[in-house]
């Protein structure tokens, strides 16, 4: 299983739509693929998010598959999100403050590639960050919240043609 995560910091903590990320000299991409879920788990630093977030990523050994837990379901959502190959997959979504809190992360995790290509989808559409800003109730020039977002990507042949948000929650700030 392959399993992307990025991370994007801003020394401002400002979000910006994806058209200003590649002329903001203020953030710095941080990216890395871990080519195998035995790869995954040896990369420690997730750790230190994971208490901060409602989805939490497992793996099942025995099966040979990733999934989400929902800590906290709202009412109607599942339990479990689990990749279902070539029909469903999940990618996990995530802006918060970074271990030193002087700065930001946003942390992009699937439960299989195409999942996570549909957050990097996400997170660099201007009509996906629009439709987040809607979501979150947010004016045209009011600041993104920390958030954690969980994405449904239809798969259809190792890719995601088509995602929706699954649950969105705001992240408190400590």
């Amino acid at each position: 299983m392959i399993i992307p995560v990025a991370a994007k910091v801003s020394a401002t903590g400002r979000f910006r739509s994806p058209e200003v990320l590649d002329r903001d000299p203020g953030w710095q991409l941080v990216s890395r693929i871990a080519a195998s879920e035995k790869l995954r788990r040896s990369q420690r630093w997730m750790r230190f998010f994971e208490d901060r977030l409602n989805f939490q990523y497992e793996y099942d050994d025995a099966h040979g598959f990733g999934y989400f837990r929902n800590m906290k379901p709202s009412s109607g959502q599942d339990k479990i999100y689990r990749v279902q190959w070539n029909r469903r997959g999940y990618c996990r979504i995530a802006y918060l403050s970074n271990l030193s809190a002087n700065g930001t992360a946003l942390i992009l995790e699937g439960t299989d590639m195409s999942s996570a290509e549909a957050g990097q989808e996400f997170v660099t559409s201007n009509q996906w960050i629009s439709q987040l800003r809607d979501r979150l109730s947010l004016k045209s020039r009011a600041r993104i919240p920390h958030f954690e977002a969980l994405l449904a990507a239809d798969l259809a042949v190792n890719s995601a043609p088509r995602f929706e948000i699954v649950s969105m929650r705001t992240i408190d700030t400590k």
